[in-house]
Formats: C-alpha cells, sequence, structure tokens
C-alpha cells in the first residue's frame, strides 16, 4: 500500500497490480458466441491525473446480458491502518447507449495512493466469435492472467501479440513449481470433462510507447485475438469462406448471378462510351455523385441492392456493392474486396474470418489494370483508396477468391508549391503562390474545405503567418474544390512593402517547408518506421527583386542522401543581370519503411534538411 513508484515506469500515473479476466464459452452460433464472463482487476493511484479511474464504465451487451456479481473496494492507508469503502449496490447505474448496456460505478474515496478493487461477473454474454483481448494497457501491467474455457466440440484458433514469447507448460501451472516465472507463460488448466481450458499470463508489461509514423498502432498492442469455429463449420481456407461469400444469397445478392435491372442500367450509363475505362468511369462518377452514404464501415451491404438503387442511400459496403454490381452489368470485371482499414487490426492470411475485415471497396480490371474504387467520399477520385485502406491482407471476392496486399509504400504522392514575382515594383511589390496537391493531400482538402469552408482562408492564412517577411494577403482562389477527378490547386496573390530605409533584410527564401521540424525528435526509438505513401514535394521560388535592392550573402547549395532514391536538394541562385534570387528544392522519399537500426540515420537526414530550409540570404539596398 505504501509504495509510490514502481521500477517498470517510475512516472506512471497508475498501475495495474492484477488483472484476471475469465471467458468461458456456453455455446457457438455461426459468427456469434455466448459466454459466461468474469474479471477481478486492482489498480493503485499514483498521480491526481489517473483518480478518475474511480468512475468505471463497463460495456455488458444487450438488454439479454445478466450482471451475476459486481463489487467494488478501495483501499486507503491511513495512520498506518488500511480503511476500507465499498461500494453501495444501491448505486449501481445501467445506461444504455444504441444497442450497447453499460454498467456505471463510481467507487467511493478514491485519491493518490488508493488501490482499487473491482469484481464483476455476467452471463449470456454475446460476443462475435472473434474475441480480441488486450494485455497492454494505459498503464503498466505487473501481472494479466485471462483464461479461456469452452466446449471440448469446439475449435479454438488464437494469434498472440507479445515481446515476451509464451513459453508453454503444458498441464502444469509453473506458479505452483516455486521456481522463477518467465514474463510470457501459458498453460492448460483443469476443467470439467466437457471442456477445455487455456490459462496465459504476461509479466511486467510496459505502456505501447507512442511514436510518429507507425503504420497501424494497433497491430503493436500486445493482446490475443482467439476464434471459435463450432465442430464441422470451420472454414480452413480463405477459399472454403470465399464460395459461401460469393454463392450464398444473404451476403452479396446478386454477385454470383447478376439482377436484370443492374445489367439494363449498368448498359445505359455507359451508353456512347468508346472505351472500357471511360466506362469504368462513368459508372464511378454516377454512384459517387449519386449515392448518399451514411459513413457506416462494416463488409456487409445492409440492404437489398434493389432496395440501395431505389432510395440511393447506403452504408460504405452498400454504395461500393452497386459499383460492383453496374460495373459488371457494363460487361466489366469488377469485383468486392474485403479489407482491414488502419485503426482495426491487420486481417491474418492464416486465419479465414470475417470479423478480420471491416471495410468492403470495388476492384475492376480494364485493359488489364487493376483500378481499386471507394464511392462512398465524394471527394475521391477514380482509381483512389484513402491511405488507411492500406492496411496488409485484403481479399478479393470472386468465384474463386483470391487475396493481396495493399501497402501504402507501393503508393505515389506529387506536392508543387511554384513562387513568382508578378510586379517588383517597390510601392506595388506582388507575388502569386500555386500549390498543386497530389491525390492523397487533395482527398483530405477537400473533405476540410468543403465541410468548412472557413478552414480554407485559414489555410492561406497560416501559410502567410510562417513568412520570414510580413506579407498581406491581397487574394486568394481555389481550383476543382468540387470536380474530384480533377487537380485541386490553391493559388493566392501577396503584397508586401521593401523597406527603403533598412540597412539590409534577412530572407529565408524557403518559405514553404515540408517539415517545420524534425518529426524524429526521440532520441530512441522502439518500432520500425513506416512513414506510408512515397512522396515528392517541390518548391520553386523566381523572386525578382525591386530595382533598388541587391542580394549581398547567398547561402549555399546542397543536397543530402537519405538512400539512392531518398534525398533532399536544395539548389540556390542570384541572377544579377536579371535582378532575381531562385530557389528549387525537392524532397524525395522513395524509401518509406525503416528498420530501427536505421533510425539515427534517419534522423540526422531530417536534421539536415530542417537546417537547409532555414538558411538566410541578405538583401541590402543598391549603393548609389
Amino acid at each position: 500500500m505504501a509504495c509510490k513508484r514502481y521500477d517498470i515506469d517510475s512516472s506512471a500515473n497508475a498501475i495495474w497490480l492484477r488483472e484476471q479476466r475469465i471467458y468461458s464459452v456456453d455455446w457457438v452460433y455461426t459468427r456469434y458466441v455466448s459466454l459466461h464472463y468474469k474479471e477481478h482487476l486492482t489498480l493503485k493511484i499514483l498521480s491526481q491525473n489517473a483518480i478518475s479511474n474511480g468512475d468505471i464504465s463497463v460495456p455488458i451487451g444487450s438488454e439479454y446480458t445478466d450482471v451475476v456479481k459486481l463489487k467494488g473496494t478501495t483501499y486507503n492507508l491511513e495512520d498506518d491502518k488500511v480503511v476500507t469503502s465499498t461500494f453501495n449496490t444501491k448505486d449501481l447505474n445501467i445506461v444504455t447507449t444504441g444497442l450497447m448496456r453499460y454498467v456505471k460505478v463510481s467507487l467511493p474515496s478514491v485519491k493518490v495512493g488508493s488501490v482499487i478493487d473491482f469484481e464483476m461477473e455476467l452471463e449470456n454474454a454475446a460476443s462475435y466469435s472473434h474475441i480480441p483481448f488486450v494485455f497492454q494497457s494505459n498503464y503498466p501491467v505487473l501481472f494479466c492472467e485471462l483464461q479461456i474455457i469452452y466446449p471440448k466440440e469446439v475449435s479454438l484458433y488464437y494469434i498472440a501479440t507479445s515481446r515476451e514469447k509464451f513459453v508453454d507448460f503444458a498441464e502444469k501451472n509453473p506458479a505452483t513449481s516455486g521456481l522463477p516465472l518467465p514474463e510470457s507463460y501459458v498453460f492448460q488448466s483443469k476443467s470439467l470433462v466437457a471442456t477445455a481450458s487455456k490459462t496465459w499470463v504476461r509479466r511486467n508489461i510496459p505502456v505501447l510507447e507512442e511514436e510518429p509514423y507507425v503504420l497501424n498502432p494497433v497491430d503493436l498492442i500486445e493482446g490475443i485475438d482467439f476464434y471459435f469455429f463450432l465442430a464441422g463449420k470451420l472454414k480452413r481456407t480463405w477459399e472454403e469462406l470465399n464460395t459461401s461469400l460469393y454463392e450464398e444469397e444473404t451476403f452479396y445478392p446478386g454477385l454470383a448471378k447478376l439482377p436484370s435491372s443492374f445489367i439494363t442500367n449498368g448498359k445505359r450509363l455507359v451508353n456512347g462510351s468508346q472505351t472500357d475505362e471511360e466506362k469504368a468511369r462513368r459508372i464511378f462518377a454516377f454512384v459517387r455523385d449519386s449515392f448518399k452514404c451514411n459513413k457506416i464501415e462494416t463488409i456487409a451491404p445492409g440492404t437489398l441492392p434493389d432496395t440501395t438503387w431505389k432510395i440511393k442511400r447506403g452504408s460504405v459496403a452498400g454504395v461500393n456493392f452497386q459499383l460492383v454490381l453496374l460495373l459488371k452489368g457494363a460487361g466489366l470485371k469488377a469485383n468486392p474486396v474485403l479489407l482491414s482499414i488502419t485503426g482495426n487490426k491487420s486481417a491474418s492470411p492464416n486465419v479465414p474470418n470475417l470479423n478480420s475485415f471491416n471495410y468492403m471497396v470495388c476492384r475492376v480490371i480494364v485493359d488489364s489494370v487493376a483500378y481499386f474504387l471507394d464511392a462512398s467520399a465524394k471527394e475521391n477520385p477514380f482509381g483512389f483508396l484513402d491511405k488507411r485502406c492500406y492496411n496488409g491482407f485484403a481479399w478479393v471476392v470472386d468465384s474463386t477468391g483470391y487475396g493481396l496486399n495493399l501497402e501504402p509504400s507501393e503508393l505515389k504522392e506529387r506536392n508543387t508549391v511554384v513562387l513568382k514575382t508578378d510586379s517588383n515594383k517597390t510601392g506595388e511589390y506582388t507575388v502569386t503562390v500555386r500549390h498543386t496537391y497530389g491525390p492523397f493531400s487533395a482527398s483530405y482538402l477537400r473533405s476540410v474545405w468543403r465541410r468548412d469552408s472557413s478552414s480554407l482562408r485559414e489555410e492561406v492564412m497560416d501559410e502567410v503567418r510562417s513568412m520570414s517577411f510580413e506579407p498581406s494577403l491581397k487574394s486568394f482562389e481555389v481550383r476543382n474544390l468540387n470536380a474530384p477527378d480533377s487537380v485541386l490547386s490553391l493559388s493566392y496573390t501577396l503584397s508586401w512593402n521593401w523597406d527603403k530605409d533598412a540597412t539590409g533584410l534577412i530572407i529565408k527564401p524557403a518559405f514553404y517547408k515540408m517539415f517545420e521540424k524534425n518529426p524524429f525528435s526521440s532520441p530512441k526509438r522502439t518500432y520500425p518506421i513506416a512513414m506510408g505513401v512515397q512522396t515528392d514535394h517541390i518548391y520553386s521560388m523566381v523572386l525578382k527583386l525591386p530595382d533598388d535592392f541587391e542580394v549581398s550573402e547567398l547561402p549555399k547549395s546542397s543536397k543530402v542522401v537519405l538512400s539512392e532514391n531518398s534525398y533532399y536538394s536544395y539548389f540556390i541562385t542570384y541572377e544579377r543581370e536579371s535582378n532575381q534570387l531562385i530557389l528549387n528544392t525537392k524532397l524525395q522519399l522513395r524509401d518509406t519503411n525503416f528498420d530501427v537500426k536505421d533510425y539515427n540515420s534517419l534522423r540526422s537526414f531530417f536534421d539536415e534538411v530542417i537546417q537547409l530550409q532555414s538558411q538566410s540570404c541578405l538583401v541590402t539596398p543598391k549603393s548609389q
């Protein structure tokens, strides 16, 4: 009770002393299981910032779930005595939000130094047959035990993610041996004749470190994914599962046998098209622009295709399934593609389970070229998927079906900024800046600017305020904001005054910086680096100085090389005859995935990039 700091993390606001959970499976039906669930949690409060943990909210499922046991106790050390405060069950509050119910408990007398002890037991708790369990928490964990009890006619598969390999002790619990315990271990627990049981223990678990440029942080969280299957119902391969998806009318009705209405509508939409690509583009634009998406993200359409067509509204999968059927109706080869977006654990090619996926897009083949399409967002152009869709293993639903990998490092983005002088007259000095955005930047900016028009002006003003001189904004214009299949650009005109009486003006000509500061500021790195899409950031400036000014000091040109295909170049010249200051920079990143061992080199590279971007030149009035 008196301990105030723990070696595992001396700066932690709280620490889990013990987490114990038991999932006892009563029955399995297709994608669902019914559980008897127990948990016993003990938390030590070490800081004022963790006191809110005394207010507990636990999801308990539907109205059919029964709370069998609920007990909460707070322990405090006062005058060298342990004082106990118990939660009064009269204060139990069960809140319903949508289809989910939550138990809400406020434990008494919680303060710095308290130990909170909470027990709960549920019956008839429904769950998907895929149960993700997480060892790692928002606080360090000293001891975590998980037990799974299930009927022997049920098959159990699991995938564990852990820094420490689980040592299998078969039927012996190593805690009873008196020998030193490994950090991770598993053993078969004693259970009833008709059931099987396994117990996993993980000790001394640190908090997941937050680091920039991690592809999908949820994949790094220590835990175990459990999959339950009834005997004889297990789809042992993705191909077996694909047969059900393709042939059964319950999931994608009309995929195997296309309804005549979609053949009629598909052909009508492409009437007059000269090429298959034009057909695909027409149908995609029609679905994207005509259907309203409710943003529900699942792999199931949710409504029948004819209903979605009639009301012109549906989920992400519902809208994209319309796209699939219309493309097929026009005679093109199109299929649903199931994937797991970032923020959701990546799907495993080794475990065929539909619950691994939470998003559906379309894939169409035109002249042997595969295009991925998502018509659910108005800002998406043809052949574009948002970066979060590139999260590893995905599945194409076809008569045979096949898997593929969607990796962001395969994609390319090119953003350019051009600054040129319109008038170099001292009292009327103006420049024009033009941004041209690549597809990923454009998609994001369209969604932001169309949602909030004031954010567009604020974007411009943020750039203006960041410049090393003090310009004034005269006007700005955005092009193709509502035309996602065209290039998005932003142009604006600036004016500024040149002080004739100044002895010298310091100008940092790299007005537009790809990175304001080094994105890798930490001296150490734990996880591999994934910078995502291959990028080209290009900046070109032609600054014609007023006739009565000249450049007196010019920084040196330089090139910083990270690898053969990744570099930053900074080339600056001053043409005295035309009185023009010219700067061309390019940040090219073709290598976007790095091992931890390469971290120091990557960090040093960006240090040099920031230094080059910060270089100054001295501009002075011409001597008379």
